[in-house]
């Protein structure tokens, strides 16, 4: 197993009561954008990461697309 996936079991397992991860970002104006994800992701989001939309840094503050 990779040092991650190490990683993630003993984070599940000094960690007993975290029932979901967050996992973002702060975009540009400060906002953070992410994903609320279930335990049982740990493991896959350690080891591979996780994947967010590029769009998702360029909302402008009222989460319309920046015309460029």
């Amino acid at each position: 197993p990779s040092s991650a996936t190490l990683a993630s079991g003993d984070f599940l397992k000094d960690h007993p009561d975290v029932a979901h991860l967050e996992a973002f970002v702060v975009d540009i104006n400060g906002v953070a954008r992410g994903k609320s994800l279930p335990r049982s992701s740990a493991a896959k989001i350690f080891k591979d990461g996780l994947r967010l939309p590029r769009s998702a840094f360029a909302f402008d503050i009222w989460g319309q697309d920046v015309i460029g």
